[in-house]
């Protein structure tokens, strides 16, 4: 009988017992569930980073141009990071989006997007827009709509920066900004070969395109005198949803720290070199007081294009 008894009890308690694990498991993947979700990058770490990227003048294979910087954000995330393609639409999946200035200001409140970082062409992230002249003679002339290049009615740090720069000191410009002068092909070169050869007395195009026709050999640093110079203005900016910033600030300043110093690993310093290479030589943070002077200038040329 007390066998009996004993049979039953430990039955009874197995009963209880399995419950009472299966409470456990379950509250313990609730918990990792979670923890999962509400530590570090989240459940996000564990799905794909779609970056969306614009297409790029002169470039056949966009995607392609993009490769070393997928491969630094799926180093630094430890994510399967892909590259999509803006062309034909918008990518709706994309977590983050590489976007022209132009096209974040105009999409920014309706597609509820923040800036975090722009990808620069110099290894400072400084940048600047200039009025250049021939440096035996820029000092005889003064600057007018007929004797000025610029890059392109809708370059941001060929031409509005400067215009903005010379009308603040007496320029003296047509109501549209087409009626000025511009290369015949969107060209930083063209311009400064334009001042070069006399065809056009001040030229402008950023601080960066001097520094490349130097290293390349194909400009003396004396040949030419920089007379106006501005910061520049964000080009090509890195933007994701606010409910996202943080996260991607994160990712993005590790990514920026990679980028600035030399790295060891063999695949990982080939990717940096290509970047380079492809002129994307930084990342930098976008301020407040920057977002408000690019939007402030928009404001200012959008109506004169």
């Amino acid at each position: 009988m007390k066998n009996k008894v004993r049979l039953i009890d430990i039955t009874v308690v197995s009963a209880y017992m399995g419950r009472f694990l299966t409470a456990i498991v379950s509250a313990t993947v609730i918990a990792v569930t979670v923890s999962a979700l509400v530590s570090k990058g989240g459940i996000r770490d564990h799905q794909t980073l779609s970056v969306g990227v614009p297409p790029m003048r002169g470039v056949v294979d966009t995607e392609d141009y993009f490769e070393p910087l997928r491969l630094l954000l799926a180093v630094e995330s430890g994510r399967k990071v892909e590259v999509n393609s803006h062309t034909p639409g918008w990518c709706d999946r994309c977590e983050l989006h590489l976007l022209p200035i132009a096209e974040f200001v105009a999409a920014a409140a309706e597609r509820d997007l923040v800036p975090l970082y722009s990808i620069c062409r110099t290894r400072s992230g400084a940048d600047a827009a200039v009025v250049v002249a021939r440096s035996d003679d820029f000092r005889s002339v003064t600057p007018t709509p007929q004797n000025v290049m610029f890059v392109d009615p809708q370059s941001v740090n060929g031409c509005w920066v400067q215009l903005e720069q010379l009308e603040s000191q007496g320029f003296t410009s047509p109501d549209r900004i087409a009626s000025l002068r511009f290369a015949q092909m969107p060209s930083a070169a063209r311009v400064v070969f334009s001042v070069l050869m006399g065809a056009s007395a001040y030229g402008a195009c950023r601080q960066s395109d001097l520094t490349e026709l130097v290293a390349a050999g194909d400009l003396d640093r004396n040949e030419l005198q920089v007379v106006f110079s501005s910061p520049a203005v964000p080009e090509l900016v890195v933007t994701c949803r606010p409910a996202d910033a943080e996260y991607y600030r994160h990712l993005l300043s590790r990514t920026a720290a990679r980028i600035a110093v030399l790295e060891s690993s063999g695949m990982v310093r080939e990717a940096v070199g290509l970047l380079k290479s492809r002129g994307m030589r930084s990342l930098r943070p976008v301020s407040e007081d920057e977002l408000d002077r690019t939007v402030a200038l928009f404001d200012l040329m959008r109506e004169r294009i």
